[in-house]
């Protein structure tokens, strides 16, 4: 979750490796829903982990083309 509380990100399993996904979060009648989820970054493949770098960023940690598991940093769409 970020630091605001507004926004999460995820990482889902897909037919195509595990990808990063972030989305809002809503808090309405005391329940938390997380919405609007839209996959980010097609270009990280196998993403092992995220973390918000800033309040626009996440550092994920994955393989971009042929190199090896490495820290990626990720704008982060608004």
């Amino acid at each position: 979750m970020s630091r605001d509380g507004a926004r999460i990100a995820l990482i889902t399993d897909t037919a195509q490796g595990r990808r990063l996904v972030v989305g809002r979060i809503r808090v309405a009648g005391g329940q938390v829903r997380v919405a609007a989820l839209h996959a980010i970054a097609p270009e990280v493949d196998d993403v092992r982990d995220v973390s918000w770098d800033s309040a626009t960023s996440l550092v994920v940690l994955g393989q971009v083309g042929t190199l090896p598991t490495l820290p990626v940093r990720v704008a982060v769409p608004e």
